[in-house]
């Protein structure tokens, strides 16, 4: 939950951001295929005529992985 929390406020951050939703393990549902220790994050974007000049999605995704990146944390 720690981890969910940091990641969501240092990806609201981003000035291309709307939102960020994270939802941590998975459903109780044998229909899930999360694991149980996975997050998944869902980051809403702006329209892109609210992003930096020259930013494009390949830099954007960039930028969030490295302002993310922990320990032990894979982001894919």
């Amino acid at each position: 939950m720690e981890y969910a929390k940091r990641q969501d406020e240092v990806l609201s951050r981003f000035p291309e951001v709307a939102y960020v939703a994270a939802k941590v393990a998975r459903a109780e549902t044998s229909t899930d295929p999360a694991g149980l220790n996975m997050t998944e994050t869902i980051v809403h974007l702006k329209p892109r005529n609210q992003w930096r000049h020259g930013m494009t999605i390949p830099k954007l995704k960039s930028e969030m992985d490295r302002a993310v990146s922990l320990p032990g944390v894979a982001n894919i």
